[in-house]
């Protein structure tokens, strides 16, 4: 009977252990490195998503499910932000203001003046700034927030029509789902709103 080497393993053996160790890790840190990508892609998603339905469902409630009687948008830009403010009346004899304010030039902090306001004229707007959903930075050194607001906003009013178009980017989301787009008809429209204003066509 032939006995067992009790030499233990050569060195050969240790460095083929070590390769097949180190090769079966760098598998396992692919694979979980991909999959964490993944998980942080959702959760950015699902926070983008949570933000727009939130406020779509606020304005759409007012809008749809009361009825709108007339409505106004004025806009106003500077060389760091553009706004529209829309007041619209209800068939309840309520006054709503919708303000979107969007921030075009970014220095540390500054996407926090990107948002969107909504409540009742003269009374409590509620504002609704932009989730936090990653940041960079760029080459002037600034912490800029990946989510920013637009290009090519739209709060507008044309012949019986409010038409509001929030769209939203983020640098690695390529989806054009990210907005809060509403259509709304207007039971009759304001003297001197007859044509549309509030559209920027931000490049």
């Amino acid at each position: 009977m032939k006995k067992l080497n009790n030499k233990g393993m050569t060195t050969i053996e240790v460095i083929l252990c070590f390769v097949l160790v180190v090769i079966v890790t760098m598998s396992m840190y692919e694979t979980i490195s991909t999959f964490n990508e993944k998980r942080l892609e959702e959760e950015t998603k699902s926070k983008i998503y949570s933000y727009k339905n939130n406020i779509t469902k606020e304005i759409q409630d007012d809008l749809i499910k009361k009825g709108v009687i007339s409505a106004s948008v004025a806009t106003s830009s500077s060389a760091n932000q553009n706004i529209w403010t829309a007041t619209i009346n209800l068939k309840d004899g309520t006054t709503k203001t919708l303000k979107v304010t969007e921030q075009l030039t970014f220095t540390e902090g500054s996407n926090e003046n990107s948002k969107i306001e909504y409540g009742v004229s003269g009374g409590d707007m509620v504002s609704y700034v932009l989730p936090d959903v990653g940041e960079y930075k760029d080459p002037s050194g600034n912490i800029v927030k990946n989510l920013k607001m637009g290009p090519n906003i739209i709060v507008a009013v044309s012949t019986g029509v409010l038409t509001i178009d929030i769209p939203f980017s983020h640098p690695d989301l390529q989806e054009d789902r990210y907005s809060i787009r509403i259509v709304c008809p207007i039971d009759y429209v304001t003297q001197g709103s007859t044509d549309a204003v509030g559209d920027f066509n931000l490049v």
